[in-house]
């Protein structure tokens, strides 16, 4: 009895932490220099209280691209950062990162003293994240 309730506080809490990376910049052709993929966990968005929205962002430079041993081990594979919106001002600010490296290790840095935000990008075609997170309707 005691293996079902623990493999069912399993199951649990695994689906309750599941990640779906939505594409919303796709890289350049593979082997080609260009732009990374952009990514947004649609589950990790929310909306504060103060109407800020919080997402994560994966910029994944290496996985469209071909050869990756060619690099040295503490290439960066993909950024994660944890940004906050502010949709009705277009406006940005990163909370956090992680830089995940092709060895396999994380550089985490967080950013509490950073109190500017940018203002979203002109061209929402090189990154249309903010758009992506502001139109994000909760279930």
């Amino acid at each position: 009895m005691r293996e079902l309730i623990a493999l069912t506080l399993v199951l649990i809490s695994t689906a309750a932490s599941a990640e779906e990376w939505v594409v919303v910049r796709k890289p350049s052709d593979p082997g080609q220099a260009g732009l990374p993929s952009i990514l947004v966990d649609s589950t990790s968005i929310e909306i504060l209280g103060t109407g800020i929205r919080r997402a994560r962002v994966k910029t994944d430079f290496l996985g469209q691209r071909v050869n990756v041993e060619q690099f040295g081990p503490r290439t960066v594979s993909f950024i994660v950062w944890v940004n906050s919106y502010d949709c009705e001002r277009q406006m940005t600010h990163e909370d956090s990162m992680e830089s995940h490296l092709i060895d396999g290790s994380v550089l985490a840095h967080d950013f509490p003293k950073n109190t500017r935000w940018y203002p979203a990008p002109e061209n929402r075609a090189a990154d249309p994240t903010i758009d992506f997170v502001c139109g994000w309707k909760p279930k």
